[in-house]
């Protein structure tokens, strides 16, 4: 189940940034038909295994508090998703990604500080991956980088010749 969710949040990503980009769709409208989409697909299955009509009882059962805390937490994340989405348009979707997974990293740091607990060695192993990861994304934008200078070096000095 992990698996498809990273196949999907992944396929999610490729279809906003080419949406922004190659087809200037405003982030308006992506966030729209993603989350419609969203709405649908978990919509469709927490009607399915009961848990949506579980969820109407406990908000109000748990009375107008819970309703509240329900409504800042949409709020707040209608702002995470519509900043998320214009980085996704700004800076692509690896950027947005990278900032994701640097969000988490600093999420489970508050955590460790907070509520303390013992250090395992998988935080450790998952942080010399993502670095070494974010090196060879940085490396690889660079040698892109120098390629496209290249190449726009290369067609005006043709462009002069002609």
């Amino acid at each position: 189940c992990n698996v498809l969710y990273l196949v999907f949040q992944a396929a999610q990503v490729v279809l906003q940034d080419s949406a922004l980009r190659d087809y200037g769709a405003s982030v308006v409208d992506v966030m729209f038909y993603a989350n419609s989409f969203g709405l649908l697909a978990v919509g469709s299955m927490t009607a399915i295994d009961g848990e949506f009509v579980r969820a109407i009882v406990y908000f109000i059962d748990q009375g107008p508090y819970a309703i509240v805390i329900l409504f800042l937490r949409t709020i707040t994340f209608y702002v995470a998703v519509r900043f998320y989405t214009v980085i996704i348009k700004e800076n692509g979707g690896v950027t947005a990604v990278t900032v994701g997974i640097v969000r988490k990293i600093l999420t489970i740091l508050c955590s460790l500080i907070l509520y303390p607990k013992a250090l395992s060695n998988k935080y450790i192993y998952g942080g010399v991956l993502f670095f070494a990861a974010l090196y060879l994304e940085a490396k690889n934008s660079l040698r892109k980088g120098e390629k496209t200078k290249t190449t726009s070096s290369e067609e005006e000095k043709q462009q002069q010749e002609l």
